[in-house]
């Protein structure tokens, strides 16, 4: 269900350490506690750093797994930099909860944006090469694939490809 990243932050839990979070915290709610919808793949990091329910109630965040969830109306990337779209309460808890915009975080998704930028590149390349100026169908889909749910920081590729309406 998570595609092996973490629900809140979008990292590969692959090569991290991951945990079974409650998103309710129990404390919140114990009835909770052992309920399949109440628990989602996190990373460590997102897990140990996220605000208490005291400072932060997670029910004024983006829940990822929420039915109508649409994270990207909450939030935006200016390149690798997590944002609140419009300075929506929703994003700006979301960020501060789980600490969204910390440094390990902002580096990762510059190193994704860097693979993203050498495809871009490559497909630029192939573009003069051929006299075309605009991208063919495999082009786009080469670069929708980072959008795709198992790819790591695909909030921000979908968030970025329809900033440039791709």
């Amino acid at each position: 269900m998570s595609h092996h990243k973490c629900f809140y932050c979008e990292q590969s839990t692959k090569q991290t350490q991951r945990e079974v979070d409650h998103y309710i915290d129990v404390a919140e709610d114990p009835t909770r506690a052992f309920s399949w919808e109440n628990l989602y793949l996190s990373c460590w990091e997102c897990n140990h750093q996220k605000q208490p329910h005291r400072a932060i109630s997670a029910t004024c965040c983006v829940d990822p797994c929420a039915p109508d969830a649409q994270p990207s109306a909450h939030l935006m990337f200016e390149k690798e930099l997590i944002r609140a779209r419009e300075g929506s309460a929703q994003g700006l808890a979301t960020i501060k909860k789980y600490k969204l915009d910390r440094k390990d975080l902002d580096h990762k998704r510059l190193k994704q944006l860097q693979l993203f930028n050498e495809a871009l590149v490559r497909i630029k390349d192939a573009q003069i090469a051929d006299g075309r100026k605009d991208m063919n169908e495999n082009e786009k889909a080469v670069l929708r694939g980072f959008c795709q749910p198992d790819f790591p920081f695909s909030l921000m590729f979908k968030v970025h490809l329809e900033q440039h309406r791709l």
